[in-house]
């Protein structure tokens, strides 16, 4: 059965994250409209989600720059030293997920992927996932 946070899990890297500067810093806690904001309009190649470890995990997005390193918008300047773990998930599957009613800015794709009772997306999520991940 697929589960999408095992695949978070199973691909998902640690990695250290830029923050942008503060002129293009986005509003926070808004990290997944800031993300899908930042891809639509070029600035990044990717849509990035997982978890920011301040005292815990804290579920995250962010981005990866075109030259494959991992950018912040969100967060603000006093967490430059916060550990990301996350993986870039592929637009194709950004783009099907963001149209599902149980889509919400506050769950993110993951959440929402593990959520839906659409087994036409799940499908294709997984033979997505399948080409960009070992599952």
């Amino acid at each position: 059965m697929f589960n999408p946070y095992q695949v978070l899990l199973d691909n998902g890297q640690i990695q250290s994250v830029s923050l942008c500067p503060n002129s293009k810093k986005k509003p926070i806690k808004r990290c997944i409209n800031n993300s899908i904001e930042a891809l639509l309009e070029g600035e990044v190649s990717g849509y990035v989600e997982g978890f920011m470890f301040l005292m815990m995990p804290i579920p995250h997005a962010w981005n990866q720059n075109h030259d494959g390193t991992w950018v912040d918008y969100t967060v603000p300047d006093n967490r430059e030293n916060s550990t990301y773990y996350g993986m870039v998930i592929p637009k194709e599957i950004l783009f099907s997920v963001v149209t599902l009613p149980e889509w919400s800015m506050c769950t993110g794709v993951i959440q929402t992927l593990a959520m839906t009772k659409n087994k036409e997306v799940k499908k294709e999520a997984f033979q997505i996932f399948q080409k960009y991940c070992y599952i």
